[in-house]
């Protein structure tokens, strides 16, 4: 069993930005900030690190730093591989 933390937490999920993907397997995609355009890969953006986490207030160390932590992801996982299919 894998208790690896997903630190790249997708609020797009990667099965959909894959549908407009151009031919170099790429998005074309623009930066508010920066004020650009660039091509990036579906798994390069639309994440968050530890998005879906909850972090533990006042509580021992040794519980970790998360409630239920990657259960979420986890969940959402399962639900993505499913639809993704449709």
């Amino acid at each position: 069993m894998n208790n690896q933390m997903t630190k790249r937490q997708h609020y797009v999920p990667q099965f959909y930005l894959n549908n407009f993907i151009n031919e170099n397997q790429k998005l074309n995609v623009y930066d508010r900030k920066k004020k650009c355009f660039f091509e990036a890969s579906p798994k390069e953006i639309c994440f968050e690190n530890y998005l879906h986490e909850t972090l533990w207030e006042d509580a021992n160390p040794r519980l970790g730093k998360y409630i239920l932590p990657n259960q979420i992801e986890k969940s959402l996982s399962v639900q993505e591989s499913t639809y993704s299919a449709i």
